[in-house]
């Protein structure tokens, strides 16, 4: 009787995932008791992670109880834990042929080969299942697809689930992540909501809620959601909360505070093309003397952006500086700034140096050392000279030598380009002689053929590789008396370059955080050569014509 009173509160404990209180109660059976065996090898897997000893309880218990789907369950996690997924796949089909068309069994086998990477064989399972239609199918289902980056699909079962039970908090959250992922930010935002009335308390429901606000340009709105998830994931913890609140924060010109959480890119779920060496610690800006290695980060344009820091940097650092950059940069680079050693990024060797620091990092270094960004142009300024140029150059006989460029590569931004016929309508809006030089990379033929055609203008440099040659594309540039561009490598090369550059950028969704910081005549602090030319309704480039005519036109 005393036993079976036990059994009863272990199993309470265990189904309250309690492992470790079920553990120690569970020592009052017999050594050889599958209910002991199981709160051990439960405990082992969950707690301890010690993998080899949850599978030898839990296959004592298994051999006791084969029919037993909770400890066939945990015996499979306990095997692909410990690099075993073959074997926990083949345990859960041999279950399966004395338990025919168990549900629980078909969602972990699915799960099971998708940990193999057999991700057809597991979507079979679930769609050719008699259990097709139970809402453990579908959502296992809407998993795997999200898993692969199916998110259109996953979205469509994730819906269906909430069409099946309206209160399924889950289903909406899931629902909410798969719009986000498809950049459907409102109904994102709609979903989530609804997640969190029906009782989710996630941090993960808070972050995505946070980043769905922040991409509507509600930036209010979404710190409240992102400090809500930071505070209730713990510290550390919320990654992306962290990354996007930072983002937020630069963005309104909160620079200290953003660039304080702005390393949280770094441990972000994905895939990065850089990340920081493992083996020298980063630098901390407190010590003046030694060998610093800077390295570049992400694409050319923040490459460029950041050396706009190097300055100061010397004024907090005495010993020798190197920075890792792309290989197309180091002339230009080397040229603007000779106090540092500007070496090929592929292949560094980082045991050269005392200490490292992502050139995306000096701005946290300057600013706690000095709250004021020393590196950007004042906010307030009495004159606005970098455009002085078009003055004279109406005295000149020949036309405005424009360079063009209209898309960026950052598939993650679309809101950056501009169509090449929208291009074409502002440049002949501007009543002024020009002659065009083409700026792209990556450029196609038809598009530069409709700008040619509908500007009646000859292009030059048609055919020029300006995505490797980047020494020729720099000479170019400052040959220029005007550069007309979205926000892409060739705005951060002109403004490195000091020449006169009109940026077109859309009202939020594709403008990065850095053309937020202008002064009071619409440059940006970081270029000061460089103006924006903001869309006044998001989507729609024609509303920037009447900004960018009277910044040529009127000077």
């Amino acid at each position: 009787m005393q036993n079976a009173t036990q059994e009863i509160e272990i199993t309470k404990l265990i189904n309250e995932k309690k492992f470790q209180a079920a553990s120690v109660l569970s020592e009052r059976l017999p050594t050889s008791h599958p209910l002991r065996l199981a709160a051990k090898g439960l405990e082992s897997l969950h707690i301890k992670c010690d993998y080899d000893a949850a599978c030898a309880n839990l296959r004592r218990a298994n051999k006791q109880h084969p029919r037993n789907v909770f400890i066939v369950v945990a015996l499979a996690e306990a095997l692909t834990q410990s690099g075993k997924v073959s074997k926990a796949s083949e345990l859960i089909k041999n279950t399966l042929k004395i338990l025919p068309n168990n549900p629980v069994l078909e969602v972990q086998l699915a799960f099971s080969l998708a940990r193999e990477g057999t991700y057809a064989r597991a979507i079979d399972t679930l769609t050719v299942s008699v259990n097709s239609d139970r809402a453990s199918h579908v959502g296992a289902l809407a998993f795997l697809h999200f898993n692969q980056d199916e998110f259109d699909r996953a979205k469509e079962l994730y819906q269906l689930l909430t069409l099946k039970n309206p209160t399924d908090a889950e289903a909406f959250f899931n629902l909410g992540a798969s719009h986000l992922r498809l950049k459907e930010h409102v109904k994102a935002e709609i979903a989530l909501k609804e997640s969190q009335r029906l009782g989710c308390k996630r941090p993960e429901l808070l972050s995505h809620l946070g980043i769905a606000l922040e991409e509507q340009n509600k930036p209010k709105e979404a710190s409240k959601y992102l400090i809500q998830a930071i505070d209730l994931a713990g510290p550390g913890r919320a990654v992306d909360a962290t990354y996007h609140l930072s983002l937020i924060y630069l963005r309104t010109g909160k620079l200290k505070q953003g660039f304080d959480l702005y390393d949280a890119r770094f441990f972000r779920s994905g895939k990065r093309t850089h990340n920081p060496p493992k083996n020298i610690p980063w630098w901390d800006g407190q010590t003046y003397s030694g060998k610093l290695i800077l390295w570049s980060e992400q694409g050319i344009g923040d490459h460029v952006l950041y050396t706009r820091t190097f300055e100061q940097l010397s004024d907090c650092f005495e010993g020798s500086v190197e920075c890792f950059a792309d290989a197309r940069l180091l002339h230009i680079l080397s040229a603007n700034y000779p106090g540092i050693n500007f070496l090929s990024q592929q292949d560094p060797d980082w045991s050269r140096y005392d200490f490292h620091l992502p050139t995306g990092s000096i701005p946290r270094i300057l600013l706690a050392r000095d709250q004021k960004p020393q590196w950007l142009a004042p906010k307030t300024i009495d004159r606005d000279g970098w455009f002085s140029r078009f003055v004279n150059s109406r005295e000149l006989s020949r036309p405005l030598r424009i360079g063009i460029s209209w898309f960026s590569s950052n598939t993650e931004l679309p809101g950056k380009n501009i169509e090449p016929h929208e291009l074409a309508k502002i440049l002949n809006s501007l009543n002024r002689p020009i002659q065009l030089v083409n700026l792209q990379y990556d450029q196609k033929e038809a598009d530069l053929q409709a700008i040619s055609e509908l500007t009646n203008q000859n292009i030059e440099r048609w055919d020029a590789e300006n995505k490797l040659d980047i020494d020729g594309l720099y000479e170019t540039i400052k040959g220029l008396d005007l550069v007309i561009s979205v926000s892409n490598t060739n705005v951060h090369l002109a403004g490195l370059a000091n020449v006169p550059t009109i940026m077109l950028a859309s009202k939020y969704s594709g403008r990065l955080w850095y053309w937020e910081q202008l002064d009071d005549h619409g440059n940006s602090r970081w270029y000061p050569s460089v103006k924006v030319a903001v869309q006044k309704t998001e989507g729609h480039w024609s509303s920037t014509a009447p900004k960018i005519s009277e910044i040529i036109n009127d000077q």
